[in-house]
């Protein structure tokens, strides 16, 4: 069976890169670095996802404000507990403001 999706005016098939930029993705199992703290996490996502350096701090306070993570930030991600790293996976998949965010449970 295929399936095909298009995300705004962008086709899975022929233009991934641009649907990818459109896109933030939680996945089920933590995708983060123990050694990184959760402000250096979401810093790290906001340079990826293209946020000018100007605005990568505000944008990294922003999803440590949202998502509860004030006492963390500046903790290495290993430390976290469970219900804390899934914290930090969705604030980095917020990141960018994506018009699509897939959370994978």
């Amino acid at each position: 069976m295929l399936l095909t999706v298009n995300l705004r005016v962008f086709s899975m098939r022929t233009e991934m890169p641009l649907v990818h930029q459109n896109m933030g993705y939680c996945p089920q199992f933590d995708a983060i670095d123990d050694l990184l703290t959760g402000r250096e996490h979401l810093q790290f996502y906001a340079r990826l996802r293209g946020v000018p350096e100007a605005e990568v701090s505000m944008v990294a306070e922003w999803g440590i404000q949202k998502l509860g993570l004030v006492k963390h930030s500046e903790k290495s991600a290993g430390t976290f507990s469970g219900g804390n790293k899934r914290k930090l996976s969705t604030a980095m998949a917020l990141i960018g403001c994506a018009p699509l965010i897939f959370l994978v449970r």
